[in-house]
């Protein structure tokens, strides 16, 4: 059985430019259909992440868990 599992952290920075709030609801049918009639709601926030580090492992590594083969070993990542 397998159960991978990811864990990251990252900064969140807001963008308040309104030419990208336009464009996302322009291309994003769902986004669309929320806020084509309210475009400057305040509701609506948009972000991107920022110095991102995790690790993607499964629960062969688990304190406690006996250790298997079949179990991909931990990757680290930093974007």
């Amino acid at each position: 059985m397998q159960t991978p599992w990811i864990r990251f952290s990252a900064e969140v920075v807001f963008e308040e430019r309104q030419d990208i709030r336009d464009a996302i609801i322009e291309k994003s049918v769902i986004v669309n259909a929320l806020y084509k009639t309210m475009r400057d709601n305040p509701i609506f926030k948009v972000f991107y992440l920022k110095d991102i580090e995790g690790w993607m492992t499964n629960l062969g590594h688990v304190k406690g868990l006996k250790q298997r083969d079949e179990f991909a070993k931990p990757i680290h990542f930093k974007f």
